[in-house]
């Protein structure tokens, strides 16, 4: 019997967290309230540990990484130990206040000091912790320490990986004060306000409001309200408190009449979800967060549905490192991420293998990408020092890295699905372990799809609702065609899994080039660009002519840097991405996208980089415009549509010395675009 999963009526978002991770520019409670956010990044001392010792002092700003450098030198080998940040923090101690200091990520270990005092420790590098000071600050200044551990830990997920485990304090730190009475800051370091949505139409948006209270008074109540795009309260509502364990717990029902439903790129619209902590009729805390109002399903035959309509997920793979800077990478740099991203056409991100930056899932709230949020738990499940799942610690702190996960992103709305595994291979059996983790994430989050990227056949593939393919036909085995028939031969054998793509792919240097397109030895120094962009052409035509597929993430947006390989043009490097490393130079194959996922006009002549011909050549053309030509020297040259945007001039003969190359097409508007080149 075919499943079919209605996960409309949910959404659960508000995303930003912006009292917790926006920074003080963000708007940190209602009026009246006591909360306020400070990101301390600059002024802080690093130095190498070794032995029990510091090295050398330098001053750094966080984020920060040690291994910025040493991962792409070249020698096959970076820095994996400890490394010592400490920073003196001014305080003017208000009694009447709490304080609390928030780490958005340290990798992957982390134990912080304040006046000499240990406060706790944290394991898992890519999720905040947060941990309460009040009782150790004084007024004037406070020394903070944080010791930073990225050595291997057989505990703590990831351990095998094709990336880097960059050390450090990469992420944002901030310290937040509080009154005494307040949302919780330290349930997992979410933002202590979770907005599930009920069940969501576009008539009618249900909504439920919980949070989490800190605090040993009675006399307290939970206002929550609902503030379109115009500042204009919808709904409110006000609740009581429960004891709950170490909490107070408030819950209220709010709905939406018509709502204005987030509708992907098209109409990423965004509500403001807010949740204010009432003390004899004044507000002493709150916490704003966005959120948008979507359903969705999808369906084993037609793929995947947004608001009832059908929807094609165009996806891309991101890592979030970048050349000279590691993981410690700026909101700037964000920025640049999503809007090339965007430029390209994608309208979903498989944000892997692990969680990222809380700012990059509020880009994508607000720009409408669709978001596949990932648990690192990857590769191989034991090695020779015994099998990992068989300890109650990696198991315990696997589930840990999940509720962090779901809880401190519980309200973006671009997040749809949350993946519980990449490649996991043997030694070991991950099956219960997987299936403990579906029912888990069920459990923090019924309103959203469990999904994973598996390589090969297993039981476990059937566990989470949804489950996603790694093939690499044309690059490590194969010729890209045979793609077709071994996704059918999938779609045949198991007619009610619900598929997509999560990897496919090729690696390309723009410093490399071939007249021919023929495979290439995925292993070796030559990965020439055409033979990239030739792979991802077929494809790409494959996978949009299979309506079962209910998305695909191609691999991988960037370049990035993975120290053990030596392969392409330079060490260190997986240069299967659209763009360079630096971001600088984006290859042919991210025009191939363009032409066919964008709106924007797009007309480019490839092999542009390649300017020392053979006489006797083949030139291709990405377009998605009307009457496109080709001229070279000024003559007209005929070129035939091999579809999808690709256009090929066959038998082309260049003459000796400098030849002007120019491709043209007709906008919508009537105008001309023009794309030129000299071979």
């Amino acid at each position: 019997m075919r499943r079919r999963f209605e996960f409309g009526y949910k959404t659960l978002f508000f995303c930003l967290f912006c009292v917790f991770l926006s920074g003080p520019s963000a708007p940190a409670a209602g009026d009246g309230a006591a909360r306020s956010v400070e990101k301390i990044s600059a002024g802080w001392e690093f130095a190498e540990y070794e032995d029990g010792k510091a090295g050398k002092w330098e001053k750094v700003d966080v984020p920060h990484t040690w291994n910025a450098h040493d991962t792409i030198d070249g020698d096959f080998t970076y820095r994996m130990g400890q490394g010592l940040y400490k920073k003196d923090l001014e305080i003017d101690l208000d009694s009447d206040q709490r304080y609390f200091l928030r780490f958005e990520g340290v990798n992957e270990k982390a134990r912080v000091w304040v006046n000499s005092s240990e406060v706790g420790s944290h394991k898992g590098g890519y999720t905040a912790f947060a941990f309460e000071i009040t009782d150790l600050v004084k007024d004037g200044s406070n020394h903070i320490e944080v010791l930073a551990d990225n050595s291997f830990d057989r505990e703590i997920m990831p351990l095998y990986c094709d990336f880097n485990f960059y050390g450090g304090v990469y992420r944002d730190v901030h310290l937040i004060s509080t009154g005494r009475d307040l949302i919780a800051v330290t349930d997992h370091a979410s933002p202590g306000v979770y907005v599930s949505q009920k069940e969501v139409s576009r008539e009618r948006a249900d909504l439920e409001f919980m949070a989490r209270v800190s605090s040993d008074s009675g006399d307290l109540k939970l206002r929550f309200s609902v503030i379109d795009g115009e500042g204009r309260t919808l709904d409110t509502a006000e609740t009581d408190l429960e004891r709950a364990g170490e909490w107070l717990e408030g819950v209220a029902s709010l709905s939406i009449k018509s709502p204005r439903l987030w509708n992907g790129v098209s109409d990423p619209y965004l509500y403001l979800a807010r949740a204010e902590l009432v003390s004899g009729g004044q507000v002493v805390d709150a916490v704003d967060q966005p959120l948008g109002l979507r359903f969705f399903h999808v369906d084993p035959d037609q793929g995947f549905f947004l608001n009832g309509e059908k929807y094609r997920v165009k996806g891309v793979n991101r890592h979030q490192d970048r050349e000279g800077k590691g993981n410690a990478i700026s909101r700037e740099d964000h920025e640049e991420d999503f809007a090339l991203i965007r430029e390209m056409g994608a309208n979903a991100v498989r944000l892997a293998h692990y969680p990222q930056a809380d700012y990059a899932y509020s880009i994508c709230d607000r720009e409408g990408i669709l978001v596949w949020a990932e648990l690192p738990f990857i590769g191989m499940t034991g090695d020779v020092t015994g099998v990992f799942l068989d300890s109650p610690a990696f198991r315990e702190n696997l589930k840990t890295q999940l509720t962090e996960l779901i809880r401190q992103n519980y309200n973006h709305p671009s997040i749809l699905f949350w993946g519980l595994f990449n490649e996991l291979s043997p030694p070991g059996d991950p099956y219960q372990l997987i299936g403990e983790l579906n029912g888990l994430a069920h459990e923090e989050d019924p309103y959203r799809l469990t999904t994973a990227a598996t390589f090969r056949k297993a039981a476990f593939n059937d566990v989470t609702d949804l489950i996603c393919w790694n093939k690499y036909f044309g690059w490590y085995y194969n010729r890209p065609g045979k793609f077709a028939s071994w996704i059918d031969e999938e779609r045949e054998e198991h007619p009610d899994r619900l598929l997509c793509m999560s990897e496919y792919g090729a690696g390309g240097s723009v410093k490399q080039h071939s007249e021919m397109d023929y495979p290439v030895f995925a292993f070796g120094p030559w990965h020439p660009e055409n033979w990239q962009a030739r792979v991802h052409e077929r494809h790409w035509e494959m996978i949009s002519e299979r309506e079962y597929l209910w998305g695909s993430f191609l691999w991988n947006m960037f370049d990035f840097s993975v120290v053990s390989r030596r392969e392409g043009d330079r060490p260190n490097i997986n240069d299967k991405g659209m763009v360079t490393f630096d971001r600088k130079e984006k290859k042919d194959v991210f025009y191939f996208y363009k032409a066919n996922w964008s709106d924007e006009p797009v007309v480019h002549i490839t092999d542009k980089r390649f300017k020392y011909r053979a006489p006797f050549i083949e030139v291709k053309v990405y377009s998605n415009l009307t009457d496109l030509t080709l001229e070279i020297n000024g003559k007209p040259v005929e070129m035939d549509s091999r579809g999808y945007g690709v256009y090929i001039a066959k038998n082309v003969w260049l003459a000796p010395g400098t030849n002007r190359v120019v491709a043209s097409g007709k906008k919508v508007d009537g105008r001309i675009m023009i794309d030129e080149c000299e071979w």
